[in-house]
């Protein structure tokens, strides 16, 4: 599943959320920690989205997509990080963040005409669009 596609997917799921990978609720609707046994999600962040909708090795993600720059400003670094600056920061909604995403991935595969993380070669600079969103 590529990460576009699990950011959207997920987004499906629950509400989003800032500053937190995931938010829970105890069996009261009570926030709790994410350890408590009786918790469930009812918000994520993007890479929350993400993995929430089945994709958990961002590892693997990074290998094949590499370093971007932020669409909005001026920081640079892995496209996860970057999912999450987009989404704590900017604040953009999850689904474009998947918009963007999709760009480097659609990149990345003119690049080098794969998304195998086993055939993941440098890193792919990037900058789309400009500006905060909302």
């Amino acid at each position: 599943m590529k990460l576009s596609e699990a950011i959207r997917l997920g987004a499906m799921l629950h509400r989003q959320n800032f500053g937190n990978f995931a938010r829970y609720h105890d069996a009261r609707g009570r926030w709790c920690s994410g350890s408590d046994p009786d918790r469930r999600v009812v918000a994520t962040c993007a890479l929350g989205a993400a993995h929430e909708a089945g994709l958990t090795n961002f590892v693997a993600v990074d290998m094949v997509l590499g370093m971007s720059r932020c669409p909005a400003c001026i920081w640079e670094g892995r496209v996860t990080a970057l999912v999450i600056h987009l989404n704590d920061r900017h604040r953009w909604t999850r689904e474009l963040i998947a918009d963007w995403v999709e760009t480097i991935e659609g990149l990345r595969r003119a690049d080098d005409g794969t998304t195998d993380v086993a055939d993941a070669r440098s890193p792919v600079p990037v900058s789309v669009g400009g500006g905060d969103r909302e």
